[in-house]
């Protein structure tokens, strides 16, 4: 639990698109990770699921859909 508390603490260094910071970077791979797991999860309970990237990053690095269907 401790890991995953980290992890969404770091996430949040990676939602401003200008930033091409090393610790935005991070914070961009972590958001990769959990979006992941989402996935995972969601499709482990019986749904079928994408990632959909609505908007450029260059606009917001906040720009991914998860996409689930029972």
């Amino acid at each position: 639990m401790r890991e995953f508390a980290a992890l969404c603490r770091i996430s949040s260094r990676g939602v401003v698109a200008s930033d091409s910071s090393e610790r935005a970077d991070t914070g961009r791979r972590a958001k990769d990770l959990l979006d992941e797991g989402r996935l995972r999860f969601l499709r482990s309970h019986g749904y079928t699921a994408r990632l959909v990237t609505y908007v450029e990053a260059d606009v917001t690095p906040e720009n991914v859909l998860i996409v689930a269907t029972r």
